[in-house]
């Protein structure tokens, strides 16, 4: 009958060969074997050791539903993927300019010419639009302005600017419309004409537009009838 002490140095021995066999680097094996394997360090501490050994050792014979690690990589990008897409579907874009411009014509005169390309090409809209800038009037003169969306004008009434008597700052112009222009590339202009007779130098500066974008709006709600509003915000 085997006694208990030398069934004792039976297992440490067992687990001492073990361990060195574990240890041991081969020397003839596949290329790869003996570099660091990531999806092999089981308790993720940066080591392949007999810990990883144990895990496997007290999870051998079990069974279940393998899992493609490689497929779930992929699927975490996609959703990372997703969310970067969603973060850019809605957002609010600055256009600034401080050159000054100054006409005394009545014809439109273009203050200031801005770009904005879509990430996505076929499905977009410009959805509204926040304005200010510095104007200067000559005595008794008058200025009218307009913001243009390519050829389109989005404030759909005319609004004067007088005597200023100097540098002065418009309120915020806000101009919001579900017109749903789909295009690859938009040109938003501040445009500015001199009122009166005869007409006299008016001068503006420090142009800011904020457009509200969607970047990859769904195609089928295109066609919606263009409406206009306008609001002063003081």
């Amino acid at each position: 009958m085997v006694s208990k002490k030398t069934l004792v140095i039976a297992i440490l021995a067992t687990f001492c060969l073990t361990s060195i066999l574990f240890m041991i680097r081969p020397t003839m094996s596949n290329p790869g074997i003996g570099e660091y394997n990531p999806w092999v360090d089981l308790n993720d501490d940066g080591t392949i050791n007999i810990l990883d050994a144990i895990i496997l050792s007290n999870a051998y014979a079990t069974s279940g539903t393998p899992i493609n690690k490689t497929a779930v990589l992929l699927d975490l990008q996609n959703r990372v993927t997703s969310l970067e897409n969603q973060v850019n579907f809605v957002k609010t874009l600055r256009f600034y300019t401080p050159n000054e411009t100054m006409t005394n014509d009545t014809t439109w005169v273009d203050a200031a010419v801005f770009q904005w390309t879509p990430q996505n090409s076929t499905d977009n809209t410009i959805l509204n639009s926040y304005c200010y800038f510095s104007y200067e009037t000559a005595p008794n003169g008058y200025i009218q302005f307009q913001v243009m969306i390519d050829d389109s004008r989005i404030n759909n009434i005319e609004w004067y600017l007088a005597d200023s008597q100097g540098y002065q700052q418009t309120q915020v112009f806000h101009f919001s419309t579900d017109m749903l222009y789909i295009k690859s590339t938009y040109t938003i202009k501040l445009q500015i004409t001199s009122i009166g007779e005869p007409p006299s130098p008016q001068y503006v500066k420090n142009i800011n537009i904020f457009l509200n974008v969607m970047d990859g709006i769904a195609t089928q709600l295109a066609g919606v009838t263009p409406s206009f509003s306008f609001f002063i915000f003081t």
